[in-house]
């Protein structure tokens, strides 16, 4: 019986470090041919009393390193004091629109969203969201991603980082999170990107009807709609540093918890393909570490060593797209952060499946 488990534990250690190792090996080869035209850019931002947060990001929106855009703020039933902190920086390339009210059934970030695209005057939208930091370059950057067929382009958006467990659990599972919508996109089979960094054709919006069916979701607005607009060839990728935008984590378990179910959440409207994808992706990973507990109980030398070298391999992975993704890990956080990960996540995707009221903002 032992060298069954033995076996079991080698084969699916084997498949899930290699499938880890092959998606940053695609990441790692990946040569952007840059769009060397200029399209005018729509920098869309929806907040929701954020005041704070736009304080800080409109300084940066204005010190853009590209000429040909427009910035449109949307205030999202605003009632503390975002109106007054935009309009000293309104002009004749940043814009305020103010929406009060929302009909149902459409969410009321998804209509925020589809009224700034039907007033943009830019070919693209690029969006980002009010809590987030953009580089100087961050559009232009983004631009080279924006070739003539391309309908879409993904950009990364890491967490800033800070001490404490909860931090580097969330610093794992957006470079997780990354590792496979890049490596899935980059394979012409494009299914998610990240909502703080990604740009459509306004164009491309209006043939899929926008967010369609989807429109009443809460969340979705990245995702989803990538679903409905991708194909396996009119998606860009940029990953150039100068690209990222940064964002702030949740620090609290709570408000973490509540982001994770709004998110599993939407993945109950993903395509077929998609959900038997994550199905078998979270499959192997949990049986990765529950064929390594089991093991550990009849041969803990064996058990530690291939834990050891799958660890290791999952270590090199990291190093070698840690730019493109913008994250580097302390190597001997990996086992306890990695088994934190296939263990809370799961469970959060089954409450998702329970909670049925889930907010976006209140």
């Amino acid at each position: 019986m032992e060298i069954v488990i033995l076996i079991l534990f080698g084969a699916t250690a084997c498949v899930h470090v290699l499938d880890f190792f092959r998606k940053a090996w695609i990441i790692k080869n990946f040569r952007l041919t840059a769009n060397t035209a200029s399209p005018r850019i729509s920098v869309l931002v929806c907040a929701h009393n954020e005041a704070s947060h736009l304080r800080e990001l409109l300084p940066l929106l204005t010190q853009q390193e590209y000429s040909s855009l427009e910035v449109i703020i949307v205030l999202d039933r605003c009632d503390d004091e975002s109106e007054a902190v935009v309009k000293p920086y309104l002009s004749d390339h940043i814009r305020l629109l103010r929406i009060d009210q929302v009909s149902p059934p459409i969410h009321p970030k998804k209509y925020a969203i589809t009224q700034a695209i039907a007033q943009a005057s830019g070919e693209w939208m690029l969006l980002t969201d009010a809590d987030c930091r953009p580089r100087k370059d961050w559009i232009k950057e983004m631009v080279r991603g924006m070739a003539a067929d391309k309908d879409l382009v993904l950009g990364i958006s890491p967490h800033s980082t800070s001490a404490g467990f909860l931090n580097t659990l969330i610093q794992y599972e957006t470079f997780i999170t990354a590792l496979q919508f890049v490596s899935k996109t980059l394979s012409g089979k494009a299914y998610m990107g990240l909502g703080r960094n990604i740009g459509y054709r306004k164009t491309a919006f209006v043939r899929v009807d926008g967010f369609g069916e989807t429109a009443h979701l809460t969340g979705g607005d990245d995702d989803l709609l990538v679903q409905r607009m991708a194909t396996s060839t009119n998606v860009g990728v940029v990953l150039s540093a100068a690209s990222h935008v940064s964002t702030l984590p949740q620090t609290t378990w709570q408000s973490f918890f509540h982001q994770k179910t709004r998110h599993f959440g939407v993945g109950r409207h993903y395509t077929v393909e998609t959900k038997r994808n994550e199905i078998v992706r979270w499959t192997l990973h949990l049986l990765f570490w529950g064929f390594f507990f089991v093991h550990l109980a009849t041969d803990w030398l064996w058990a530690l060593l291939i834990l050891m070298l799958a660890f290791t391999i999952k270590a090199i992975s990291i190093n070698i797209v840690a730019d493109r993704l913008a994250k580097r890990f302390n190597h001997l956080w990996l086992p306890i952060v990695d088994l934190a990960y296939v263990v809370i996540f799961p469970l959060l995707s089954l409450r998702s499946v329970f909670v049925k009221r889930i907010t976006w903002k209140k």
